[in-house]
């Protein structure tokens, strides 16, 4: 759906039908312990509903007839939102970690790159080692492989090859992965 300046509409989710918003003339209905009541006309159902002091909520809007919930809408979208939440801080996310140097890289810088990639590692995060060529120095790409070399050994410890090192233009890739 576009609006007037050409860009996408946002669809925002709605939430399900309650009490009149709901158009079936039949509805399964079930109770808040989860128990069936059976198929009843929409008023009479509307009219337990209210008899609890609570909302039918439509639950199942495709299935033939409609199946509604007698339930407080609030507290139900309180418990949704608060799973979301909940679900939200269990996913951890993985990343790639990246790191790049030329093919000239002293030794110690060598060593505080390795030591980073171990950090990564320990996380639980793989690592892009990348070798970066410039100019003439595209001409010996050897020197990138035995830089690569040198930091997958002393991290064999801590880390599992998952992308064995190769050449890409200017670019030297390889990806490591935490050991299992």
């Amino acid at each position: 759906m576009y609006n007037t300046f050409g860009g996408l509409k946002k669809i925002k989710k709605r939430h399900p039908r309650l009490n009149l918003q709901i158009k079936a003339p039949e509805v399964r209905v079930i109770d808040q312990d989860g128990k069936q009541i059976g198929v009843l006309a929409l008023p009479e159902a509307l009219k337990k509903a209210n008899e609890q002091g609570l909302d039918l909520v439509e639950v199942a809007s495709k299935a033939t007839p409609p199946v509604v919930r007698i339930l407080d809408f609030k507290k139900y979208k309180f418990i949704k939102k608060r799973q979301q939440q909940t679900s939200k801080k269990k996913t951890k996310t993985l990343g790639i970690k990246e790191l790049r140097f030329g093919p000239n890289i002293g030794p110690n810088d060598l060593q505080i790159r390795i030591e980073r990639a171990r950090e990564f590692l320990d996380e639980g995060n793989k690592v892009k080692i990348t070798v970066q060529f410039r100019g003439r120095q595209v001409t010996h790409p050897e020197i990138g492989f035995d830089k690569i070399r040198k930091m997958v050994q002393a991290l064999s410890d801590v880390a599992q090859v998952e992308q064995e090192p190769r050449r890409k233009g200017k670019f030297i890739h390889a990806i490591l992965g935490p050991k299992t």
